[in-house]
């Protein structure tokens, strides 16, 4: 990413290399040519740079929309970017999801590309290393948030992962991951319990 100062077929201008494109601009002849082309291509580069600058305080800013999305850089991207718009301990759940499931998992592969076998491809190899149930749909809940952000900037034409969440909970089912719930009262053992702390816990009573 640069303006280089050239000369060709004896005129001057500025040749500006930019993200992959080249962009050839003719100044004029002589001194005067290659004065003028140098004040171009100094202006040029100072543009490129504050580009630059302000694009790498932008969540994949550094991304070039129709382009392969790295998932790995993304992630990483989105720990920096909006890390600290949560408190610290759920940031540090965000950033072990990260980098102990996701990136090792799913590595610099295109996010556009991801389909739902990759998804149940990830559920079912940490549920089959023991992982429980929720800490996996937690850290698929990262990759939705990321997906969705990218989509919004328009790094992303489509959702590739529409179903994402719902289809490790499909296989969570199939592999026996149940979430765990605490069992309600039935109304005869309220009762008895209400009867019970009346006569004998009056104290505790009024709070139950």
């Amino acid at each position: 990413m640069a303006a280089i100062l050239q000369q060709k077929r004896g005129r001057w201008g500025v040749l500006t290399l930019y993200r992959g494109r080249r962009k050839w601009q003719t100044v004029g002849e002589g001194e005067e040519g290659r004065r003028a082309s140098q004040a171009l291509a100094t202006e040029v580069n100072r543009q490129l740079e504050l580009r630059a600058r302000r694009e790498s305080s932008e969540f994949l800013g550094w991304h070039v929309p129709g382009t392969p999305l790295p998932i790995d850089r993304a992630f990483y991207d989105w720990l920096l970017h909006y890390g600290p718009t949560v408190r610290r301990a759920t940031l540090e759940r965000y950033r072990t999801h990260v980098e102990n499931q996701l990136v090792p998992y799913f590595g610099p592969k295109d996010l556009a590309g991801i389909r739902d076998t990759d998804v149940i491809g990830f559920a079912s190899t940490a549920f089959a290393a023991g992982a429980a149930r929720d800490p996996v749909l937690n850290a698929l809940s990262c990759m939705r948030r990321v997906v969705h952000l990218a989509l919004e900037r328009g790094h992303l034409e489509t959702n590739p992962l529409p179903r994402l969440v719902r289809l490790a909970k499909q296989v969570a089912r199939a592999q026996g991951k149940t979430k765990v719930r605490a069992d309600a009262w039935t109304k005869e053992e309220a009762a008895t319990l209400l009867t019970f702390s009346s006569k004998h816990e009056p104290h505790f009573y009024p709070l139950l």
